[in-house]
């Protein structure tokens, strides 16, 4: 099979695509500025740093890994 005829995304697939770009980035600087501004001075009801470390680290990663299944399903062979 040559690559060079292999369709690409479809128009829907692309805005698809630049929509969970949006909202994922949405969701990943929300996640990242609530773990880095999560300092508290009282004693309750502070994040744990494991629970920072997963909205720092975590979330981001999720979405990138999110957008990498989702490419590589539309990209799949329909045969």
């Amino acid at each position: 099979m040559s690559f060079s005829s292999r369709p690409g995304l479809t128009n829907p697939q692309k805005a698809g695509c630049a929509l969970y770009a949006v909202l994922g980035g949405i969701i990943s600087l929300t996640a990242m500025g609530g773990a880095a501004l999560g300092d508290c001075v009282s004693d309750g009801d502070c994040i744990s740093e494991t629970g920072r470390a997963i909205l720092f680290y975590g979330v981001p990663l999720a979405v990138l890994m999110g957008g990498a299944l989702m490419i590589r399903h539309f990209m799949r062979d329909r045969n």
